[in-house]
């Protein structure tokens, strides 16, 4: 009797597991056939190591991706069209943003739907928490390409279901000029101009009428902005000139005839401008944003 409800018990268990719901994979996130009328699945696959994800697109692994999956949908009545939904899901939504920013770059072109959601001629694109998704096709007329809205929908409700949103750096809106970061690029391993940096965010900004590119980083300690700043100097090998302003240390380096790159640095922050036309502009630029910044820390203190 004791080996028979033993028997019993063993069974129940396997069966009460069978039965329990799985947590959801990122593959769950991908319109199903019904959500979708008219489109039919006719492809998927799934990534988990960053060396093949960086095949399939180039610096996806300078944000260090856990998982990308694909789904091509055919479209029922002609399978050349073709409508390609992309989840890559990354440790943290600031990573999820370095590259939404970074292949969004600048382009005046995109439409944008909100800050974290563009559309473009390729298709559309949007972030939500740890993840980015990209909605693109072949082969579509204008009437198919609207389905791409409704491919949006299904995969961000979807979404919304399993993620939270992380907050990104609260000091980002103010300093790109505004309320928003549609005009800011994280480069989670630096940028080639600047040696030895890592995470900056590039913004594009207008100051007195003409856009400059802004890069900037706020750091957990004073000592860790100063470090850095002497570190960038030593990793470029001779590339900068220095120089100062009262006491504002700066650090030049002349990119060609008319472009020059100012940096500094003061308390948390790694500051500069990417693209001053010579040096009067760059000394006035490095300066306004020393002093937006200097507001900023003593408001804080």
């Amino acid at each position: 009797m004791k080996r028979t409800m033993g028997i019993f018990l063993v069974v129940f268990m396997i069966d009460s597991c069978s039965i329990l719901p799985r947590s959801a994979t990122i593959a769950d996130f991908m319109p199903r056939e019904t959500d979708v009328p008219g489109w039919v699945i006719a492809r998927q696959y799934r990534l988990n190591d960053m060396k093949k994800i960086e095949r399939v697109i180039p610096y996806h692994t300078d944000y260090d991706p856990v998982e990308l999956v694909a789904a091509d949908y055919n479209y029922l009545s002609d399978t050349s069209r073709i409508i390609r939904v992309e989840i890559i899901r990354f440790h943290s939504s600031l990573d999820a943003f370095g590259l939404y920013s970074r292949e969004r770059g600048f382009d005046a072109a995109v439409r944008f739907i909100d800050d974290d959601t563009y559309s473009s001629e390729h298709g559309i694109f949007f972030r939500l928490g740890k993840y980015y998704v990209k909605i693109s096709g072949e082969n579509l007329n204008e009437q198919q390409r609207s389905s791409f809205e409704q491919f949006r929908g299904v995969v961000r409700q979807n979404l919304k279901k399993h993620t939270v949103e992380e907050q990104l750096p609260d000091y980002l809106p103010p300093l790109s000029g505004g309320n928003s970061t549609r005009n800011v690029i994280y480069y989670k391993k630096g940028i080639d101009t600047i040696p030895g940096g890592q995470a900056l965010f590039v913004m594009r900004r207008a100051i007195a009428g003409r856009n400059y590119d802004i890069v900037s980083v706020k750091l957990p300690a004073m000592l860790d902005s100063e470090h850095e700043f002497h570190r960038i100097l030593k990793s470029s090998d001779g590339a900068f000139m220095l120089s100062r302003i009262g006491n504002l240390q700066l650090a030049i380096r002349i990119i060609s005839d008319s472009e020059y790159l100012f940096i500094s640095w003061y308390k948390h922050w790694i500051f500069g401008v990417l693209n001053a036309e010579n040096m009067n502009e760059g000394n006035r630029v490095i300066l306004y944003l020393f002093g937006e910044i200097k507001m900023r820390a003593e408001k804080r203190s």
